[in-house]
């Protein structure tokens, strides 16, 4: 995903005017796959561990079934 980004930004900032179209297109798309990216970077682990929060605290708290906790 990064190398597409990194290759967008040459089509974005061509200033010729046949290209303009292109890149307007170019910062669409170079828009999209940042804000894409940040979003799996963090929120989508920041959410799952928001959710699964309660999860981890109950396994250090009570053992699993057969589990022996060392002192």
């Amino acid at each position: 995903m990064l190398a597409a980004i990194a290759g967008l930004i040459p089509m974005a900032v061509v200033l010729e005017l046949v290209s303009e179209q292109y890149a307007l297109l170019a910062c669409v798309i170079l828009g999209g796959l940042t804000v894409s990216s940040m979003v799996t970077v963090f929120l989508v682990p920041t959410a799952h561990r928001l959710i699964h929060r309660k999860d981890v605290r109950d396994d250090e708290i009570e053992p699993r079934s057969g589990e022996v906790i060392h002192a």
